[in-house]
């Protein structure tokens, strides 16, 4: 436990997640990022093909509790507490993995590449990629952390965290508009800078679900 309080802290922002959907969504989030990155995260327990089916019941028992059938939202219930122990157990995994890395970046990394948040001496960690929601349907707002005065920027977007696309208009400036998006899919984005010496490492993978 003292060594927890040296590293950088997985979380799971429960307090957030208003909706249920919502909820289901961060899951799947978790289960896409760690998937793309197996050689990380493949000895996760339960596996992530388990949390992906728990994820799958909780989905079609929403869903059915939705039409208030007699007995639904107890068995929704249920299914719900067996997601919430799936993310509680992989969690702990992450936070294993993070302490046992070679220093606090590399540690930083194992969380947030997972897809959880992180906290740093108790502040939570700030991605350098925001996505924000525009008003319009299938449209979304990149905004970067700026690089340099002269910096130009790429960006790549994905649905798995793990195929990424150059389908997006390089930048002179750290930010962008995405437009033709499918409305309740979760995407994911990444940016890069160039400068005088040649290009940075891609961002921190952010994540949104299109609305």
């Amino acid at each position: 436990m003292t060594k927890s309080l040296k590293r950088p802290l997985a979380v799971f922002p429960m307090n957030k997640l208003k909706r249920l959907s919502d909820f289901i969504a961060r899951i799947r989030v978790i289960i896409l990022m760690m998937g793309a990155d197996l050689t990380t995260y493949g000895a996760v327990d339960p596996p992530l093909v388990n949390v992906g089916k728990d994820t799958d019941q909780l989905v079609a028992g929403k869903t059915l509790s939705d039409t208030k059938v007699k007995g639904s939202v107890a068995k929704r219930n249920l299914l719900y507490d067996a997601v919430v122990l799936d993310k509680n157990e992989v969690m702990a995994f992450v936070q294993n993995l993070a302490d046992n890395a070679p220093n606090a970046a590399a540690a930083l990394d194992i969380i947030l590449n997972a897809g959880f948040d992180a906290k740093v001496n108790g502040k939570h960690v700030k991605a350098p990629l925001t996505p924000k929601y525009t008003g319009l349907s299938g449209e979304i707002e990149l905004v970067g952390t700026a690089l340099d005065k002269r910096a130009a920027y790429e960006w790549q977007q994905s649905l798995d965290s793990k195929t990424w696309l150059d389908d997006i208009d390089g930048t002179l400036q750290a930010k962008t508009l995405v437009k033709g998006l499918t409305p309740g899919v979760i995407y994911f984005f990444r940016y890069r800078g160039l400068l005088k010496d040649g290009y940075t490492k891609w961002s921190q993978v952010v994540w949104i679900l299109v609305v």
